[in-house]
């Protein structure tokens, strides 16, 4: 990632500290869900944490969360969001944790990536996450029939991408696709 790159991120980390909400909560599907596969105080990992309102979100529902992000502005204002959390300033491709989290997190983080950084970023998630982690995400998606630049995917090849990329899914919950994948 270029510093460009990297420039427009802390802008947009300011324009989120500024402007948007500092909470966020997960559907209570999703809610459910994390009850059911992690135990109370599961380490979870949050790539691309922004502001670090998932972070919190985590925390707030008894996990251990910890937030990486690129971003130098992000990783400030997640600090300053959590400050009893470890924030971390941090590229995804440095990521080298070794079967340390129960579930990593991400937002809208992948399909900003081409194919081949994708592969590579899981990779590196395949190796964070314990025997059988989880991975839950959010991406857009693109409509059947339309053409993928590299970067998207439609909802059946977001599941056969990372199914080729080590992991099983799980469930898909809508209208905003929330996908749970498990290591292996």
């Amino acid at each position: 990632m270029d510093s460009e790159e990297i420039d427009k991120w802390d802008l947009e980390s300011e324009r989120a500290w500024k402007n948007d909400s500092h909470d966020v909560e997960f559907p209570e599907s999703i809610v459910s869900l994390l009850q059911t596969i992690l135990l109370p105080k599961a380490k979870v990992l949050d790539v691309g944490c922004g502001i670090g309102k998932h972070v919190k979100a985590f925390r707030k529902l008894g996990y251990d969360a910890m937030g990486i992000d690129q971003s130098k502005k992000a990783v400030e204002y997640a600090g300053k969001l959590n400050p009893d959390a470890q924030i971390v300033h941090m590229r995804i491709q440095d990521l080298a944790f070794t079967s340390m989290f129960s579930l990593i997190h991400t937002s809208a983080v992948l399909q900003h990536s081409k194919h081949e950084r994708k592969q590579e970023i899981l990779k590196r998630f395949i190796t964070a996450l314990k025997p059988l982690g989880y991975y839950l995400c959010t991406e857009n998606t693109l409509a059947e029939g339309k053409e993928s630049d590299g970067y998207s995917f439609t909802h059946e090849g977001w599941i056969r991408f990372m199914s080729v990329n080590g992991f099983k899914h799980v469930k898909t919950f809508f209208p905003w696709p929330y996908y749970l994948f498990r290591k292996g």
